[in-house]
């Protein structure tokens, strides 16, 4: 079986040096990402036990998504920060999770989106990192961290849109009316 050069797999490299997080129903949120790290993905495992030392394993019947780490600027005036407390709080009341869509978009070096999205569903915060704050010393911008839990990823959420539609389709991401 020979290779067929007409049907090439991408050959380029994934970049990551400009993101934004979007995150449902909270327009007046900016996250403007100084980087992110994705979530650990594992197949679990029926463990079959087995004669001898040696224990038997077998592919599971689910996947498993770890966490995703989120850490961005805080605005000049934490309003952002004060927003992420409030729907982890909000998350917290017995049987009403809040749950968000979060999407991460790539952005070119003019700040105008790639067409690369990914999608995390159902996701709610379960952490905000600490935030130092120096009193003293050289003026720096704030970074947060926030952790969030999810239940699904969707790659290439452009693609999506097309498909199924969306009532928040040509919104332009950062909005351009932010002040952040």
């Amino acid at each position: 079986m020979g290779l067929n050069m007409d049907n090439r797999v991408e050959q380029s490299n994934a970049q990551s040096n400009r993101w934004y997080a979007d995150i449902q129903g909270m327009k007046e949120i900016s996250l403007k990402l100084i980087d992110f790290t994705m979530p650990m993905i594992s197949a679990g495992m029926t463990d079959l036990g087995g004669p001898g030392l040696v224990r038997q394993y077998m592919p599971g019947d689910r996947i498993d998504l770890d966490t995703i780490q989120l850490n961005f600027l805080v605005d000049k005036k934490f309003y952002n920060w004060w927003l992420l407390y409030g729907w982890m709080k909000q998350s917290l009341n017995a049987g009403e999770t809040a749950y968000k869509n979060v999407t991460l978009n790539l952005l070119d070096n003019q700040g105008r989106q790639q067409g690369v999205r990914m999608t995390f569903v159902d996701a709610w915060p379960i952490m905000m990192a600490p935030l130092p704050l120096d009193a003293v010393g050289a003026v720096h911008d704030l970074v947060m961290g926030l952790t969030l839990k999810f239940n699904d990823i969707i790659m290439n959420y452009d693609e999506m849109l097309e498909l199924y539609g969306d009532a928040r389709a040509g919104e332009s991401c950062p909005p351009e009316d932010c002040d952040c």
